[in-house]
């Protein structure tokens, strides 16, 4: 079972704190994920410096479970895995 949860549209990238709006918005401090955040996936508005506007998704998943997405060719068809 996995759980997701769209912050697309949400204005999220709307504040601005005295710097600038943000670029870029992540669900994650970049420390060891959290056993209640495991088998959840993000989805983040996205905007690309040459295609424009699209979706970032973020997948917090097991090892296993990435093995299977990054040897799936539909899957790799619509995504572009960064590590």
């Amino acid at each position: 079972m996995f759980r997701l949860s769209s912050w697309c549209n949400l204005g999220l990238n709307e504040p601005d704190f005295g710097f600038g709006k943000p670029e870029w918005i992540v669900p994650t401090d970049g420390r060891i994920i959290p056993p209640t955040v495991a088998h959840f996936i993000y989805l983040t508005n996205y905007i690309h410096p040459s295609n424009g506007e699209g979706i970032e998704a973020w997948f917090f998943l097991e090892e296993k479970e990435v093995q299977v997405l990054e040897s799936n060719p539909q899957f790799l068809a619509f995504a572009s895995p960064n590590y």
